[in-house]
Protein backbone atom coordinates (compact mmCIF):
# COMPACT_ATOMS: atom_id res chain seq x y z
CA UNK A 1 0.00 0.00 0.00
CA UNK A 2 2.86 2.35 0.82
CA UNK A 3 4.52 1.65 -2.55
CA UNK A 4 1.29 2.57 -4.37
CA UNK A 5 1.09 5.83 -2.45
CA UNK A 6 4.70 6.68 -3.31
CA UNK A 7 3.97 6.37 -7.07
CA UNK A 8 0.96 8.70 -7.00
CA UNK A 9 1.60 11.83 -9.11
CA UNK A 10 -0.15 15.18 -8.86
CA UNK A 11 -0.66 17.04 -12.14
CA UNK A 12 -0.89 20.82 -11.77
CA UNK A 13 -2.82 23.22 -14.02
CA UNK A 14 0.33 24.27 -15.95
CA UNK A 15 1.10 20.65 -16.85
CA UNK A 16 3.79 20.05 -14.22
CA UNK A 17 3.89 16.76 -12.34
CA UNK A 18 4.65 16.57 -8.64
CA UNK A 19 6.24 13.43 -7.21
CA UNK A 20 5.58 13.37 -3.47
CA UNK A 21 8.34 12.60 -1.02
CA UNK A 22 8.91 9.01 0.01
CA UNK A 23 10.96 6.97 2.44
CA UNK A 24 13.94 4.92 1.31
CA UNK A 25 14.63 1.40 2.64
CA UNK A 26 17.39 2.76 4.85
CA UNK A 27 14.97 5.20 6.51
CA UNK A 28 16.02 8.41 4.75
CA UNK A 29 13.41 10.68 3.16
CA UNK A 30 13.28 11.58 -0.54
CA UNK A 31 12.36 15.19 -1.26
CA UNK A 32 9.37 16.18 -3.31
CA UNK A 33 10.17 16.55 -7.03
CA UNK A 34 8.58 18.72 -9.70
CA UNK A 35 8.73 17.60 -13.34
CA UNK A 36 7.95 20.20 -16.00
CA UNK A 37 5.69 19.44 -18.93
CA UNK A 38 7.45 17.77 -21.86
CA UNK A 39 10.51 16.68 -19.83
CA UNK A 40 12.17 13.47 -21.07
CA UNK A 41 14.65 11.62 -18.83
CA UNK A 42 18.14 11.13 -20.17
CA UNK A 43 17.83 7.36 -20.40
CA UNK A 44 14.72 7.75 -22.59
CA UNK A 45 16.21 10.31 -24.99
CA UNK A 46 17.07 9.24 -28.52
CA UNK A 47 20.73 8.51 -29.23
CA UNK A 48 22.30 10.98 -31.65
CA UNK A 49 23.42 9.42 -34.90
CA UNK A 50 25.77 11.25 -37.22
CA UNK A 51 25.04 11.66 -40.90
CA UNK A 52 27.66 9.07 -41.84
CA UNK A 53 26.18 6.47 -39.49
CA UNK A 54 22.70 7.01 -40.88
CA UNK A 55 24.03 6.76 -44.44
CA UNK A 56 25.79 3.45 -43.70
CA UNK A 57 22.64 2.05 -42.10
CA UNK A 58 20.48 2.97 -45.08
CA UNK A 59 22.76 1.31 -47.67
CA UNK A 60 20.70 -1.40 -49.42
CA UNK A 61 22.21 -4.86 -49.61
CA UNK A 62 22.71 -6.67 -52.88
CA UNK A 63 19.75 -8.90 -53.74
CA UNK A 64 20.59 -12.56 -53.40
CA UNK A 65 23.62 -11.99 -51.15
CA UNK A 66 23.87 -14.52 -48.35
CA UNK A 67 24.50 -13.51 -44.73
CA UNK A 68 27.65 -15.68 -44.69
CA UNK A 69 29.03 -13.70 -47.65
CA UNK A 70 28.28 -10.45 -45.82
CA UNK A 71 30.12 -11.67 -42.72
CA UNK A 72 33.11 -12.75 -44.82
CA UNK A 73 33.25 -9.38 -46.57
CA UNK A 74 33.03 -7.60 -43.24
CA UNK A 75 35.93 -9.67 -41.87
CA UNK A 76 38.06 -8.94 -44.93
CA UNK A 77 37.47 -5.23 -44.44
CA UNK A 78 38.90 -5.37 -40.90
CA UNK A 79 42.42 -4.22 -40.13
CA UNK A 80 45.18 -6.56 -38.93
CA UNK A 81 44.71 -5.60 -35.29
CA UNK A 82 40.93 -6.12 -35.53
CA UNK A 83 41.47 -9.54 -37.14
CA UNK A 84 43.82 -10.58 -34.32
CA UNK A 85 41.26 -9.48 -31.73
CA UNK A 86 38.53 -11.46 -33.51
CA UNK A 87 40.71 -14.59 -33.53
CA UNK A 88 41.43 -14.21 -29.82
CA UNK A 89 37.73 -13.83 -29.06
CA UNK A 90 36.86 -16.91 -31.12
CA UNK A 91 39.58 -18.94 -29.40
CA UNK A 92 38.47 -17.83 -25.93
CA UNK A 93 34.84 -18.66 -26.77
CA UNK A 94 35.84 -22.10 -28.08
CA UNK A 95 37.86 -22.85 -24.94
CA UNK A 96 35.00 -21.70 -22.73
CA UNK A 97 32.52 -23.94 -24.57
CA UNK A 98 34.95 -26.92 -24.32
CA UNK A 99 35.31 -27.57 -28.03
CA UNK A 100 39.11 -27.10 -27.82
CA UNK A 101 41.15 -29.29 -25.45
CA UNK A 102 42.74 -27.43 -22.57
CA UNK A 103 46.46 -26.98 -22.51
CA UNK A 104 48.35 -30.14 -21.58
CA UNK A 105 49.40 -30.53 -17.99
CA UNK A 106 52.98 -31.02 -19.09
CA UNK A 107 53.10 -27.41 -20.26
CA UNK A 108 52.06 -26.22 -16.78
CA UNK A 109 54.92 -28.06 -15.11
CA UNK A 110 58.12 -26.12 -14.70
CA UNK A 111 60.67 -27.04 -17.33
CA UNK A 112 63.56 -29.10 -16.00
CA UNK A 113 67.10 -28.00 -16.68
CA UNK A 114 68.80 -30.16 -19.34
CA UNK A 115 71.37 -32.61 -18.02
CA UNK A 116 74.81 -31.72 -19.28
CA UNK A 117 76.74 -34.49 -21.03
CA UNK A 118 80.00 -35.59 -19.36
CA UNK A 119 82.99 -33.73 -20.70
CA UNK A 120 85.49 -35.87 -22.65
CA UNK A 121 88.74 -36.75 -20.93
CA UNK A 122 91.64 -34.45 -21.90
CA UNK A 123 94.15 -35.95 -24.31
CA UNK A 124 97.77 -35.41 -23.19
CA UNK A 125 99.78 -33.44 -25.70
CA UNK A 126 103.48 -33.89 -25.74
CA UNK A 127 105.54 -30.68 -25.69
CA UNK A 128 107.90 -30.13 -28.62
CA UNK A 129 111.54 -30.98 -27.95
CA UNK A 130 113.73 -27.93 -27.39
CA UNK A 131 115.92 -27.02 -30.33
CA UNK A 132 119.64 -26.58 -29.82
CA UNK A 133 120.92 -23.12 -28.99
CA UNK A 134 122.99 -22.84 -32.17
CA UNK A 135 119.82 -23.00 -34.32
CA UNK A 136 118.21 -20.00 -32.58
CA UNK A 137 118.31 -16.63 -34.42
CA UNK A 138 120.76 -14.03 -33.05
CA UNK A 139 119.36 -11.57 -30.57
CA UNK A 140 118.92 -8.00 -31.85
CA UNK A 141 119.16 -5.17 -29.32
CA UNK A 142 116.18 -2.86 -29.70
CA UNK A 143 116.95 0.84 -29.84
CA UNK A 144 114.69 3.08 -27.75
CA UNK A 145 112.39 5.37 -29.74
CA UNK A 146 112.43 8.95 -28.51
CA UNK A 147 109.27 10.92 -29.19
CA UNK A 148 109.82 14.38 -30.68
CA UNK A 149 109.37 17.21 -28.22
CA UNK A 150 107.34 20.17 -29.41
CA UNK A 151 108.99 23.48 -28.64
CA UNK A 152 106.58 26.34 -28.05
CA UNK A 153 107.11 29.40 -30.19
CA UNK A 154 108.40 32.45 -28.32
CA UNK A 155 105.59 34.79 -27.36
CA UNK A 156 105.83 38.36 -28.51
CA UNK A 157 105.78 41.02 -25.86
CA UNK A 158 102.66 43.18 -25.90
CA UNK A 159 103.15 46.74 -26.94
CA UNK A 160 102.31 49.14 -24.13
CA UNK A 161 100.96 52.40 -25.45
CA UNK A 162 101.55 55.33 -23.12
CA UNK A 163 98.42 56.97 -21.81
CA UNK A 164 97.69 60.39 -23.10
CA UNK A 165 98.18 63.19 -20.64
CA UNK A 166 94.95 64.75 -19.34
CA UNK A 167 93.91 67.83 -21.21
CA UNK A 168 94.59 71.09 -19.47
CA UNK A 169 91.50 72.81 -18.12
CA UNK A 170 90.17 75.55 -20.31
CA UNK A 171 91.13 78.99 -19.28
CA UNK A 172 88.39 80.73 -17.39
CA UNK A 173 86.95 83.65 -19.27
CA UNK A 174 87.26 86.79 -17.20
CA UNK A 175 83.94 88.58 -17.22
CA UNK A 176 84.02 92.33 -17.67
CA UNK A 177 81.99 94.77 -15.55
CA UNK A 178 79.52 95.40 -18.37
CA UNK A 179 78.81 91.68 -18.91
CA UNK A 180 78.38 91.14 -15.15
CA UNK A 181 75.95 94.03 -14.92
CA UNK A 182 73.92 92.71 -17.89
CA UNK A 183 73.71 89.22 -16.37
CA UNK A 184 72.56 90.62 -13.02
CA UNK A 185 70.00 92.80 -14.79
CA UNK A 186 68.52 89.84 -16.65
CA UNK A 187 68.17 87.85 -13.40
CA UNK A 188 66.47 90.77 -11.60
CA UNK A 189 64.01 91.32 -14.47
CA UNK A 190 63.07 87.62 -14.41
CA UNK A 191 62.43 87.70 -10.65
CA UNK A 192 60.42 90.90 -11.04
CA UNK A 193 58.19 89.29 -13.71
CA UNK A 194 57.53 86.28 -11.44
CA UNK A 195 56.64 88.57 -8.53
CA UNK A 196 54.29 90.65 -10.71
CA UNK A 197 52.52 87.47 -11.86
CA UNK A 198 51.97 86.32 -8.27
CA UNK A 199 50.68 89.77 -7.30
CA UNK A 200 48.19 89.73 -10.19
CA UNK A 201 46.89 86.27 -9.21
CA UNK A 202 46.38 87.39 -5.63
CA UNK A 203 44.67 90.68 -6.45
CA UNK A 204 42.60 89.74 -9.51
CA UNK A 205 41.87 86.02 -9.11
CA UNK A 206 41.96 85.93 -5.33
CA UNK A 207 44.45 83.07 -5.12
CA UNK A 208 45.98 82.65 -1.65
CA UNK A 209 49.79 82.94 -1.69
CA UNK A 210 52.23 80.94 0.40
CA UNK A 211 54.77 82.55 2.69
CA UNK A 212 57.54 82.18 0.13
CA UNK A 213 55.41 83.66 -2.65
CA UNK A 214 54.34 86.53 -0.44
CA UNK A 215 58.02 87.26 0.29
CA UNK A 216 58.72 87.54 -3.45
CA UNK A 217 55.84 90.00 -3.84
CA UNK A 218 57.13 92.11 -0.93
CA UNK A 219 60.57 92.38 -2.58
CA UNK A 220 59.10 93.68 -5.84
CA UNK A 221 59.68 97.36 -5.01
CA UNK A 222 63.33 96.81 -4.03
CA UNK A 223 63.94 94.78 -7.21
CA UNK A 224 62.56 97.58 -9.36
CA UNK A 225 64.94 100.04 -7.65
CA UNK A 226 67.92 97.75 -8.31
CA UNK A 227 66.88 97.38 -11.96
CA UNK A 228 66.83 101.15 -12.44
CA UNK A 229 70.28 101.50 -10.80
CA UNK A 230 71.76 98.79 -13.04
CA UNK A 231 70.29 100.38 -16.14
CA UNK A 232 72.00 103.68 -15.20
CA UNK A 233 75.32 101.86 -14.65
CA UNK A 234 75.09 100.19 -18.07
CA UNK A 235 74.29 103.52 -19.73
CA UNK A 236 77.41 105.06 -18.14
CA UNK A 237 79.72 102.18 -19.31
Amino acid sequence: MSKTKDLVQTVLLDGEKVLPGSRRPDGTIRKERRIREGFTPQEEQEVYLSRGTVTRQDVPSCPGMDDAVKATAAKQALSKAAKKNEKRKEKAAAEASGSLPAASSSSSKPSQAPVAAPAPAPVPVSAPAPTPAQNWPPLVKATPVVAPVKVAAPTQAKKVTPKAAPAAPAAQVVEGPKAAAERQLRALRKKARQAEGLQTKHQVEGVALSAEEQGKVDKLASMETEIRDLEKQLAAL
